[in-house]
C-alpha cells in the first residue's frame, strides 16, 4: 500500500477512535469514568472530563478537515503523534508518581500506544528510503 494511503487511513481510524471518545465523554462522562473503575460523580468533575470530549471532538473534525490534502495530512500525522505521545507519558508519569490504575485502563494505554507507534513508524517511512532505494 502506498504511503499516502496508509496515512489516510491513519487519520480515518484517528477520527474514528476520538470521535466516538469524544461523544462519550461528553455526552456520557459518569458512565466513561465507569468504565475504569471510577465512582466519583461530584457535578464539578463531571463537567471538568466532559470537556476534555469537546477536545477529542475538536481535534477529531480538524483531522477529517486535513484528509484532503498531503501537506495537511502530514500535519495531522504529527499531530496524532504527539497527542497520543502525550497521552502515554502522562499516563505513565501517573502511574509512576500515583500508582497503578485499575487494569482495565492499560487498555486506553495500549490503544494510545499503539497510534503514537504507528504515526511515528509512517512518519519514519517518509524520512527513509523507498526498499528499491529510492527516495520517497
Amino acid at each position: 500500500m502506498k504511503g499516502e494511503t496508509m496515512k489516510k487511513m491513519y487519520v480515518i481510524a484517528a477520527v474514528a477512535v476520538l470521535a466516538f471518545m469524544g461523544l462519550v465523554i461528553t455526552f456520557a462522562p459518569a458512565a466513561y469514568l465507569g468504565l475504569f473503575g471510577s465512582n466519583l460523580g461530584g457535578v464539578a468533575l463531571l463537567n471538568t472530563v466532559g470537556g476534555f470530549g469537546g477536545f477529542y471532538l475538536g481535534f477529531a473534525a480538524w483531522l477529517l478537515l486535513s484528509i484532503r490534502r498531503e501537506e495537511s495530512r502530514d500535519a495531522a500525522v504529527k499531530a496524532i503523534v504527539a497527542v497520543m505521545g502525550g497521552l502515554v507519558l502522562a499516563r505513565l508519569a501517573g502511574m509512576a508518581t500515583i500508582g497503578l490504575p485499575p487494569p482495565r485502563m492499560f487498555a486506553a494505554l495500549a490503544l494510545e500506544l499503539a497510534m503514537a507507534t504507528w504515526g511515528v513508524l509512517l512518519t519514519a517511512r517518509k524520512a527513509g528510503k523507498a526498499r528499491d532505494g529510492t527516495a520517497d
